[in-house]
Order: structure tokens, then C-alpha cells, then sequence
């Protein structure tokens, strides 16, 4: 067989389990599948590094579905967590995650530097982490509008303590239409 006819049929047969994935008769797996093939998340920063390498193609992108149903459906080796905020998908019992580095090598770096403490939450279920992981994107995008817009002097010179608050709490950061609030979210 010509090796081009070869792989036109794996990323043929790898589309047609993607599709059937989007039809599962599972609600979780019909909503992640959604949800990975919509975001616009970079995947390094929800999966593990090994795991974000599955969406350079159709094939190797199925196999990420075909895990994810495997642990939703069969064995429960799938945890949703938000390690320091950040909400993850970790292959791993919810039981096993404290023997699992969440963290990419600079965010260990870093914390080690600073003394930082790592925080690990576990969400429950699939739609609590999509909504969670939606809240978190738009949060961060705010909080790049509103560098922004400090940065272009669009909201005059505020103290640097000022702007240290407003970068370092987890709650939601002023909207980008609405760059000229510097008063920390409570």
C-alpha cells in the first residue's frame, strides 16, 4: 500500500471516531469533546505537557478523546483540578493526585525561589470545569487588557502597590471595556 493512501485512511478513521465522540451517548464525553475542539486554551496549560501534544493532528487528537472516555467511562483515571487557580485535566485518580507534579518546571521554579505554597482543588465533574476554565480565560484576558492599558498610560500612573493587588487576587479583574477602575476586586 502507498504509504500516502496509508495515512489518508488513519486520518479518515481518527475523524470518524473524533465525530463519533461528538454523538457519545455519554453527556460528559459529548460535552469535553465539545469543549476541546471549540477552546481556544492553550492545551499546555490545561493538560499535562505529555498530553497537550495531542492536538498537533487528527490522529494523535483521537487518541486524546479515546483516553479521556476510557477514564469518564471505565476506570475513573481522570481528575479535573485547579492547581494555584489554574484548572487542569490530570489523568490520574482524584486519590493519586498528590503523588502527580502539576506544575511545569518554571511554575516549580518559581515557587521553590519565593517559598510559594502549591494549592490543589478538585472540581467536580466535567461541566464545573468548563465553566471553570471559561471563568479563568476571561479572567486572564482582562488582566492582559488591563496591563494594557497600564502600560499605555491609558489609566495614569496608580502606586505599583496598587497594581500588585489588583494582579495577584483571584477574583475577576475589571472587564476590558472598563480599564480605568484601579480599585482591587473584592
Amino acid at each position: 500500500m502507498d504509504k500516502f493512501e496509508h495515512w489518508k485512511d488513519r486520518y479518515e478513521a481518527a475523524v470518524a471516531k473524533i465525530t463519533a465522540y461528538r454523538s457519545d451517548e455519554h453527556d460528559d464525553m459529548r460535552l469535553v469533546t465539545q469543549w476541546l475542539l471549540n477552546t481556544e486554551s492553550n492545551p499546555y496549560d490545561f493538560l499535562m505537557w505529555s498530553d497537550a501534544r495531542s492536538f498537533e493532528s487528527a490522529e494523535s487528537f483521537s487518541g486524546l478523546l479515546h483516553m479521556i472516555h476510557h477514564a469518564l467511562v471505565d476506570d475513573g483515571e481522570i481528575t479535573f483540578v485547579a492547581v494555584n487557580g489554574r484548572p487542569m485535566i490530570v489523568f490520574a485518580n482524584e486519590h493519586e493526585i498528590g503523588n502527580v507534579e502539576l506544575r511545569s518546571e518554571v511554575e516549580r521554579q518559581i515557587a521553590e525561589r519565593r517559598g510559594l505554597e502549591t494549592t490543589v482543588e478538585i472540581i467536580a465533574g466535567v461541566p464545573a470545569f468548563i465553566e471553570r476554565r471559561e471563568r479563568y480565560e476571561s479572567d486572564r484576558a482582562a488582566r492582559i487588557a488591563f496591563l494594557r492599558a497600564y502600560r499605555s498610560g491609558e489609566l495614569g500612573q496608580p502606586e505599583r502597590r496598587d497594581i500588585r493587588e489588583i494582579l495577584d487576587t483571584d477574583d475577576p479583574m475589571p472587564s476590558a471595556e472598563e480599564p480605568a477602575s484601579l480599585t482591587p476586586p473584592k
